[in-house]
């Protein structure tokens, strides 16, 4: 049965953040995420990569944002295993629903994450013990994602990337979070998720996006699609959201995934 991997390093700008490099074969999509004080933009490329067998003959672009309320998140890593019926967005959907803030929102997903990739992670090793012994080394990323949407009127954008370690005690997840409003200067923060290393060349040393940022978001992305960057293909999604509500500055007809 294929698993859809869609990336697994978290990178940021500005400030120093958990930047780490998985091993070549499971880096896969691009997503950007550019926050400043009146808005915040999500973009994401739209090639699918899936391990253990061929892509499916009618495999095409794939929406990688998804909708739930009033929020957008993207997914990088180990997004979802049909045989075992794991599927991050809809552990996300669940833990959030009937939670009316944000910050609860953020804190039960990233619990309920936390405890479902210790449960899932072990079923891999039967049908891929190479694979299980790269997710649980603890050197990259099983798992990012990224939120972003309004809290109280204001832009703001959470990430949050997940790693395991195999102990005696059996495996031990580990969380790192990045915000912003919070862990940013002056309020304004990049952060990008997947196949990264022409984004990263070109961000050296850059502290402030280029204006408008949807299309600066856009530029990045395509960065690594002239690249011919593994796993990362056109078309490209963005949404933007400002104190207003969200508007979508370019998408495939079916981006994003609403989720209930």
């Amino acid at each position: 049965m294929r698993k859809l991997i869609q990336c697994v390093v978290f990178g940021a700008v500005v400030n120093v953040v958990f930047f780490l490099v998985p091993p070549q074969e499971a880096r896969a999509t691009t997503i950007v995420v550019i926050r400043t004080h009146k808005e915040v933009v999500l973009a994401t490329d739209s090639k699918a990569t899936y391990e253990g067998g061929d892509a499916p003959e009618n495999a095409g672009p794939v929406s990688k944002i998804y909708g739930m309320g009033d929020l957008f998140f993207a997914v990088s890593g180990l997004a979802e295993d049909p045989e075992t019926k794991f599927t991050v967005p809809g552990i996300v959907a669940e833990a959030s629903r009937g939670l009316s803030t944000v910050a609860e929102k953020v804190k039960a997903i990233e619990a309920r994450l936390e405890t479902a990739l210790v449960t899932e992670v072990p079923k891999v090793r039967e049908r891929d013990p190479d694979l299980y012994q790269k997710l649980v080394s603890g050197k990259w990323d099983v798992l990012s994602l990224v939120v972003v949407g309004l809290e109280k009127g204001v832009p703001f954008a959470r990430g949050m990337a997940f790693s395991l370690n195999s102990s005696p005690d059996g495996l031990r997840a580990s969380l790192k979070e990045n915000s912003c409003p919070g862990d940013c200067l002056f309020g304004v923060k990049t952060l990008w998720l997947g196949q990264s290393d022409e984004i990263a060349k070109y961000m050296e040393g850059r502290r402030s996006p280029r204006k408008p940022v949807a299309d600066f978001a856009r530029f990045l992305i395509q960065l690594e699609i002239d690249a011919k960057a593994e796993g990362v293909g056109g078309p490209i999604d963005i949404v933007r959201i400002t104190s207003t509500g969200a508007e979508w500055v370019q998408r495939k007809p079916d981006c994003p995934q609403i989720l209930p």
